[in-house]
């Protein structure tokens, strides 16, 4: 061979190694994505995200065999029983500490077995939800302190927001893992965010505890979050370490019902009429435009970083604070077929949800899973492997 191949053919090998060792450098500056998981409130009806997360750790583990909800997400954010849920996905395991206790199918199985306990009416009041709150709260608090011990905000797997209201300085109180550094009085019980985040007005006492010499006194984190994602997005953009970073959001609703209550403006309104409806009109309103927050501040990123997986038909027989079989039930039915509809996202300018071409929900979660796998694994400075293009179902994914 003459000197001149020799010499192209190793500028050949030379030039090819050049680019793979740019593209591998390209490859790993990308920059990390921060991942948002938010769970809306909503009592017994924690059973319909319990379905959701469930499907999303199966699609998970099609990738990570041993993968857990927590340990793909920067940030859980939850109110009410979203707090809850947000508890049982980053409670740490007592063995390993930085592995979570509980996987994702625990959440159902919560709220199967305790839900009738913590949903039973209190039998020492004469009139539950007149003279007192429906629920006396007590198996509640008895059963989160059971599970999550003795577990304090800065122990949980990964970054939570659990939200609440405290009544006696008419202020927010926002248990987070961001604030603790600075505020350390906020470094609670996981077991307390979670019975102060819960606490709904005439449903379970407001909650009184103490703790590091600071005096709470909670009621339910639905009177500022009712859909959690706005309040964890307000987090990570306050941190300097995720700022200008791109943000991948999972918001999970509870379901909300197409009701029949509406008000006409054409009459005479007395203070009686304001009294009966500015309770719902307050709740529609909130909820509606955290969507409309939330919707208008990813139309500035790629579509697939943001899923929003809510029921807007729900049967308006189901009870949020009804934990009979047959609610469950229908709950756990609203959720699988939740699973199998389109995904939808709310018309910024109409405020209807509207199918946006991007096939059913579950198909969503599966390529949300790869996305998060894909972070995951570059974050450990390995190579992801891709999951072959397929079509998914609720039980297994086919390889076309």
């Amino acid at each position: 061979m003459s000197k001149i191949a020799v010499f192209l053919l190793l500028t050949f090998l030379f030039t090819d190694q050049l680019m793979a060792a740019f593209a591998i450098v390209e490859e790993d500056s990308e920059p990390e994505k921060v991942r948002v998981l938010a769970i809306d409130g909503g009592g017994i009806k924690g059973i319909v995200p319990g379905v959701i997360l469930k499907q999303l750790e199966i699609a998970l583990q099609i990738r990570d065999p041993s993968a857990r909800i927590a340990e793909y997400f920067d940030v859980v954010a939850g109110t009410s029983t979203g707090g809850i849920i947000t508890a049982i996905l980053t409670a740490p395991d007592p063995q390993n500490k930085d592995r979570p206790l509980y996987p994702a199918d625990e959440i159902l199985k919560f709220y199967r077995q305790h839900g009738p306990f913590i949903f039973q009416e209190d039998s020492g009041c004469r009139w539950p939800g007149v003279l007192c709150p429906k629920f006396n709260g007590t198996y509640l608090r008895r059963i989160a302190a059971e599970k999550l011990d003795e577990t304090l905000l800065n122990q949980t797997t990964t970054n939570v927001v659990i939200s609440s209201f405290d009544i006696k300085l008419l202020q927010p109180t926002i248990f987070s893992s961001f604030k603790i550094k600075d505020v350390p009085h906020l470094n609670v019980k996981l077991s307390d965010a979670c019975i102060g985040t819960s606490a709904a007005p005439n449903e379970f006492p407001p909650y009184y505890f103490e703790y590091n010499n600071t005096e709470f006194n909670l009621v339910d984190g639905l009177f500022i979050a009712s859909m959690p994602a706005r309040l964890g997005i307000s987090e990570v953009s306050r941190q300097e370490e995720y700022k200008n970073k791109e943000i991948i959001l999972l918001s999970i609703g509870t379901g909300v019902g197409n009701t029949t209550v509406s008000y006409d403006a054409n009459r005479i309104w007395t203070a009686g009429d304001w009294k009966e409806a500015i309770l719902p009109m307050f709740i529609a309103a909130s909820s509606t435009m955290n969507e409309y927050y939330i919707n208008s501040t990813f139309k500035l990123q790629p579509q697939e970083n943001y899923l929003r997986i809510q029921e807007y038909n729900l049967d308006p027989s189901i009870e949020s604070d009804d934990a009979s079989e047959a609610n469950m039930d229908k709950l756990e039915d609203v959720g699988n077929k939740l699973l199998d509809q389109p995904v939808k996202r709310m018309n910024v300018d109409t405020f209807v949800p509207e199918e946006i071409g991007e096939g059913t929900n579950a198909e969503a979660l599966d390529r949300l899973a790869q996305i998060l796998y894909e972070e995951k694994i570059r974050r450990h400075g390995k190579s992801a492997k891709k999951v072959k293009k397929g079509f998914f179902t609720r039980s297994a994914t086919y390889w076309i």
